[in-house]
């Protein structure tokens, strides 16, 4: 019941009802039920919610099971508690490739290299073998020129390996040598090796070119991948945003910047409006002859 609650995305509460009622009737849980109802937690709430289910799988002996404590890992990372997230790492008696990703891509997220690269050494020295998911993540860590090296090895080892071709692992390249190397020769070179790109492929370029000052570079991407039948999203137009305070002959181009908004509909959330107030503060005429 529980289990059928969580894929039908029931209220966190509601949820909670259910376990205490299940409780009452001394039904003793299981793994896949905490991992659920772990993963269900958000919100608000989803920080003493999720201290109240691991106290019990702690309660149940099940808080070392790495099903359970890979989405423990999972919730305290994405609510940015990586000391958390650790820690429930560390009660997991038999780590699996699972839980090695969940905690990696966890310390990435919470912007701690230090600790990303402490895991994946650990994780080579327990010869639990990486896949591409692993080598996505990591390739993130690398994000100043002197992360060059590593980053071309990282880039080595997926091709060694045969992953070289899997998307999220050309996107992260992508990203990491727009960030690493001056200059967008070897980000281009991996883009047109792409398949299908998607829009986060995009995305990395477009904002690669940004990141590099080359803005026009950046506008034709842009309008190549709607071309290309690539619907934008909330990040790539956070990455188009600032080209249009480096264009020449701003006050033609912002009108077409005015016609974009608008044809965005619903999508233009208030952090563009305030990124246009700002393009407009530094853009002269961009607000003028009733141009808003």
């Amino acid at each position: 019941m529980i289990s059928a609650s969580v894929r039908d995305d029931y209220d966190a509460f509601e949820l909670l009802h259910l376990f205490s009622k299940m409780k009452k009737a001394d039904v003793k849980p299981n793994n896949n039920m905490f991992s659920g109802l772990i993963g269900a937690c958000n919100g608000l709430i989803a920080l003493r919610l999720r201290e109240v289910y691991h106290a019990q799988t702690v309660h149940c002996g099940l808080s070392s099971n790495a099903f359970v404590g890979s989405s423990l890992v999972d919730g305290h990372a994405k609510q940015m508690r990586l000391e958390d997230a650790i820690r429930a790492f560390d009660e997991i008696i038999e780590l699996d490739l699972v839980s090695w990703n969940i905690m990696i891509d966890g310390c990435v997220c919470n912007n701690s290299k230090e600790h990303a690269v402490r895991m994946f050494l650990q994780m080579l020295k327990g010869n639990m073998r990486f896949d591409g998911f692993t080598l996505t993540s990591i390739i993130k860590t690398c994000s100043k020129p002197g992360d060059l090296k590593h980053g071309m090895q990282l880039h080595g080892c997926t091709i060694k390996l045969g992953l070289a071709h899997e998307t999220p692992i050309h996107n992260s390249l992508i990203t990491m040598y727009s960030k690493c190397e001056k200059g967008m020769e070897s980000p281009i070179k991996i883009f047109v090796s792409i398949s299908e790109p998607n829009i986060i492929s995009w995305t990395a370029m477009i904002y690669g070119f940004v990141q590099n000052e080359q803005s026009e570079e950046a506008h034709g991407f842009y309008k190549e991948m709607l071309r290309s039948g690539v619907r934008e999203n909330d990040f790539s137009i956070s990455s188009i945003l600032p080209v249009y305070g480096n264009l020449a002959n701003l006050d033609a181009r912002a009108i077409k910047v005015l016609v974009w908004i608008g044809s965005i509909g619903e999508q233009f959330s208030d952090r563009h409006v305030f990124k246009v107030w700002q393009l407009g503060r530094c853009t002269p005429g961009l607000y003028e002859n009733g141009k808003t």
